[in-house]
């Protein structure tokens, strides 16, 4: 449905010893573990920003609705589509600032896992939503091949599944956010245990 280009293949390694000194994680680690993942607290704010941004739809949707003309003058001129493109904005510029307050705790020293799950969730759902907003847009043309629009919502689930940017900011952001980094869901889980937590509620 979505990343056509990208590579997938198994490996399997069997009889092969590895030294200690050559592993990416110790004996018993995962890689996430290596990185620094949210099960320790230090979530990767970046990779929202860097698929998901859904900056991408909104550029797209705003030089599409520039452009194109109905009754003799641009789309953008009517207010059902400078509204589209004002939610648009908004929810980009707040995706923005939660994934940059998750890379402000991590700069200060402080554990980002609350704010790195928010960032992400919101993002990826941020990421969705321009990009089907985008494809509102472009009308029948945004089903269209020959427009980015459509790879991006394709792109954009991605986000919500797994959780990284898309081409657009709002895809890049989606794209990771939802399936990379974990799903929705399970963001929403870390964020209520970290909230609950704050009341001394440990669950």
């Amino acid at each position: 449905m979505g990343q056509a280009l990208l590579g997938h293949a198994r490996h399997r390694l069997r009889g092969r010893e590895d030294p200690e000194g050559q592993r990416a994680a110790g004996r018993g680690r995962r890689l996430q573990d290596r990185h620094g993942g949210p099960s320790t607290g230090r979530a990767r704010p970046w990779r929202p920003a860097r698929w998901a941004w859904p900056g991408g739809a909104l550029d797209e949707a705003t030089r599409y609705a520039l452009q194109r003309k109905t009754f003799g003058k641009p789309i953008v001129e009517h207010q059902a589509v400078s509204f589209l493109l004002a939610e648009m904005a908004m929810k980009v510029e707040l995706a923005r600032l939660a994934y940059q307050r998750a890379a402000w705790e991590v700069d200060v020293g402080r554990r980002n896992t609350f704010m790195a799950s928010i960032a992400k969730a919101f993002a990826a759902d941020v990421a969705n939503q321009a990009a089907s907003d985008a494809v509102q847009i472009f009308g029948g043309s945004g089903f269209n091949c020959d427009f980015p629009v459509e790879k991006l919502m394709r792109d954009a689930k991605i986000y919500q599944a797994e959780m990284a940017p898309i081409r657009s900011e709002a895809l890049q952001i989606a794209h990771i956010l939802k399936i990379y980094e974990g799903t929705a869901q399970i963001q929403r889980l870390i964020i209520a245990r970290e909230h609950l937590n704050k009341f001394g509620a440990h669950i």
